[in-house]
C-alpha cells in the first residue's frame, strides 16, 4: 500500500462546520506560517476515535448526532496527516483522537483544499494528482 504523509504535524483544528458535509479548518501553530491553511471536507461516512477510546461511525451530513463528539476536536493538534493510494485518509490528533475516512465506490468521500489539495472520488487511483 502506497501512502503519503503531509507536513501538517503541529497544526491545530481551528474551526468545524456542519452542513451537508463535515469540514475542519486546520491552521499552523507557528505565527511565521500565518496565511497557510488546509480545509478537510468529509462528504461520506467516516470514523471518529474519541480520546476516551470510543470509536464512532459517522455520516458527514444531517442529522448531526455527531456534532458534540466532533467539537471535542477543536484546538487539538495534528500528530499525523496521511492518505493512501487506495483512498484512505487518516488524521491522528493529540490526546489519542483520530479521524479515518475511506473511498466510497459511488460518490466522493473526502477532499482537502489549501496547503494539501486532494479529492477522493469513486474509482481507482490515488486521491492526489
Amino acid at each position: 500500500m502506497v501512502h503519503r504523509e503531509f507536513a501538517l504535524v503541529g497544526w491545530t483544528v481551528e474551526r468545524l462546520a456542519f452542513d451537508y458535509e463535515t469540514s475542519l479548518l486546520l491552521l499552523p501553530a507557528e505565527a511565521s506560517q500565518q496565511g497557510r491553511s488546509c480545509i478537510v471536507v468529509l462528504m461520506g461516512a467516516f470514523q471518529l476515535l474519541q480520546p476516551n477510546g470510543t470509536l464512532l461511525s459517522m455520516a458527514a451530513g444531517p442529522p448531526f448526532g455527531h456534532a458534540g463528539a466532533m467539537l471535542e476536536l477543536h484546538r487539538m493538534t495534528i500528530d499525523r496527516f496521511a492518505a493512501s493510494e487506495e483512498g484512505n485518509l487518516e488524521i491522528l490528533l493529540s490526546e489519542g483522537a483520530a479521524i479515518r475516512a475511506s473511498r466510497d465506490r459511488q460518490f466522493e468521500s473526502w477532499a482537502t483544499h489549501g496547503e494539501v489539495a486532494m479529492l477522493c472520488g469513486p474509482g481507482d487511483g490515488p486521491p492526489w494528482s
